[in-house]
């Protein structure tokens, strides 16, 4: 009787099977080309007001709802929370064509469906948090502090205080993943805490003034004692090591090998 050849099981796939397995599989309820059908009924309006959100600094409110509306800012949720779980391929061709028409649309559209793959990465009670009123809750992503910052860890969590400046989409994100080092007893850095961060916890410097993609709205968040439970945390050796809280396995989109995603992005 000939024997089946079984295929190993590993909670990192391969890379290059992650990065496009989502845009292939038969049984996602959109697909790469319908997702780009939408992005492309929306560049007329993207490309209208291209040149006044970048006087205004910021995307007026009908760029940010056509980008919703046209599934452009939930590439990367979970479809369970109505989200498109695209692969890599759709979300790098979604921000080209953005790009076509408006830089700043493009960039946060690359930012936020990244910080909405990392949220997806998180504990399912994250998650639900998350997007708990559904997938047009953005998360963005900061991450580095200024110098100044504070930690201190509290019952069930960590108190934060700081400023992390580039929050691109600061007037429309919900969330923000921060990070900060995690220092031993004699407090020398041994590796890095990202924590999640309700935008309603803090406030937004505004700070972005720049010459080229203006309407990011990339200005600083400013967070005072703001309680992030240990839950809303990895460690970034957890992550580069592919160490994910998701209880969801199977889902590769979020199983992605982070340093090779980083090496795309960048």
């Amino acid at each position: 009787m000939p024997t089946q050849k079984l295929k190993k099981e590993s909670t990192s796939m391969d890379t290059t099977d992650a990065l496009f397995h989502a845009d292939n599989s038969p049984d996602l309820a959109v697909t790469r080309a319908e997702v780009l059908a939408r992005v492309d009924t929306i560049l007329p309006i993207l490309g209208r007001l291209a040149e006044q959100a970048e006087a205004d600094r910021d995307l007026s409110a009908e760029s940010i709802d056509a980008l919703i509306e046209s599934g452009a800012l939930r590439l990367f949720v979970p479809r369970r929370f109505g989200g498109y779980e695209a692969g890599y391929r759709t979300y790098v061709e979604t921000a080209i064509k953005l790009a076509t028409v408006c830089g700043s649309s493009a960039w946060l559209c690359f930012i936020t469906n990244h910080g909405d793959w990392h949220a997806g990465q998180m504990s399912q009670s994250v998650q639900d948090t998350v997007w708990a009123n559904g997938p047009a809750a953005k998360v963005s992503t900061p991450l580095t502090p200024a110098p100044g910052w504070s930690a201190q860890n509290v019952d069930g969590g960590i108190n934060v205080s700081g400023e992390w400046p580039y929050t691109s989409g600061s007037s429309f994100a919900k969330w923000s993943l921060i990070a900060f080092p995690k220092l031993d007893v004699d407090g020398l850095p041994v590796d890095n805490i990202l924590g999640l961060v309700s935008n309603d916890r803090a406030k937004i410097r505004d700070t972005w003034r720049v010459s080229g993609m203006a309407a990011t709205g990339s200005n600083t968040l400013v967070v005072e004692d703001a309680f992030i439970p240990h839950e809303h945390t990895m460690l970034m050796s957890d992550m580069l090591a592919n160490r994910f809280p998701t209880p969801y396995k199977t889902e590769s989109l979020y199983q992605m090998d982070v340093g090779a995603v980083f090496h795309l992005a960048t």
